[in-house]
């Protein structure tokens, strides 16, 4: 089941379309391996961009059912294409310069969901102008409001998003999350909570059989800061779910869900989970294949003994007053 219908998207404004549209480039980029310094985005409708709204360098050998390897530049349009709008869109310097001179890829998308005679008519003229350019028209497209929808719901940390209204009981956005109160103040580091950032970012950016990644502490240590700071970073921010209590029934339900669903992908963060309850929860992550990451935030049951569920554990243990109040100050 799809967590966005074609109307969802219909409704965004030239703003919103481009946060969600933005946020999918971002975390197909870091899916993929692809370097951020290779994606380049505006969150702002009128730069002096030369007529494109983004641009990313697909890597040779990673197939994607809408990037082809190489430079690919790309236009949002929210709402209905006007009359001579695709070819204004078209002859800009941006997508020409990328056509011609880089040999890359062109990509307009639409929010309206258009009916099929509409949208050959709109592909016959992007291929004719093309065409009359000597450009190969397999490397123009035209991605509509109900292809976004199916794209937006295989991220469900995008699909939760404000702009597209929805949400999910039970969950929260990295953004979001960190609006909390307790989780605005500067945040300082010591050498043990860097290195478990540090495996935790590595822990979702790989595609090991571990598929949980638990820390577990005594109640103010900092646990939830700590691992908000690891998931903060942008590409694993934007497909970053937190659940602020893993026995809320609609956690489970969302995970199930996700599993069932053969393209959904996430990294999904349950706080206050006992060790029992992840035990459920692994279940469905061997199930997706590695599609599902699971970091789990628990009390400290044993500290020190790791749990049964295969995955990395990581045991945090208190720290001094003098140095909490350096790590973790509450507002």
């Amino acid at each position: 089941m799809a967590l966005i219908s074609p109307k969802d998207v219909a409704r965004l404004n030239n703003h919103a379309l481009r946060a969600i549209l933005n946020a999918l480039l971002t975390t197909e980029a870091d899916k993929n391996k692809v370097p951020l310094t290779d994606l380049d985005l505006t969150s702002r409708d009128n730069d002096p961009d030369a007529g494109i709204d983004g641009r990313i360098k697909w890597p040779q050998g990673v197939n994607h059912d809408v990037f082809r390897p190489g430079a690919v530049v790309v236009q949002f349009k929210s709402g209905k294409i006007k009359k001579g709008e695709l070819l204004r869109e078209f002859i800009k310097s941006g997508v020409q310069d990328t056509l011609k001179v880089e040999k890359g890829q062109y990509i307009l998308f639409v929010s309206h969901d258009y009916v099929a005679p509409s949208r050959t008519k709109q592909l016959t003229a992007l291929k004719g102008l093309c065409k009359r350019r000597g450009i190969d028209p397999g490397r123009c497209k035209i991605v509509y409001g109900d292809q976004i929808a199916r794209w937006i719901s295989r991220f469900p940390a995008i699909a939760i998003r404000p702009e597209l209204e929805k949400g999910y009981p039970a969950f929260a956005t990295v953004e979001q999350w960190r609006q909390h109160r307790n989780l605005r103040n500067p945040y300082k580091l010591n050498a043990e909570r860097e290195e478990v950032i540090k495996q935790l970012r590595s822990f979702v950016a790989t595609t090991s059989e571990d598929n949980i990644f638990r820390v577990e502490g005594q109640a103010g240590v900092g646990k939830t800061r700590m691992v908000l700071e690891a998931v903060n970073v942008r590409g694993i921010a934007e497909r970053t779910l937190y659940c602020v209590d893993a026995d809320d029934p609609n956690a489970q339900q969302l995970l199930a869900m996700l599993q069932a669903e053969v393209e959904a992908s996430a990294v999904m963060v349950f706080d206050e989970c006992e060790r029992e309850r992840q035990e459920t929860f692994h279940s469905y992550a061997d199930q997706a294949g590695g599609r599902l990451r699971l970091v789990c935030i628990g009390p400290a049951e044993k500290v020190l003994v790791k749990p049964a569920a295969s995955g990395v554990f990581y045991p945090l243990k208190p720290l001094p007053d003098a140095e909490m109040r350096l790590i973790y100050i509450r507002a």
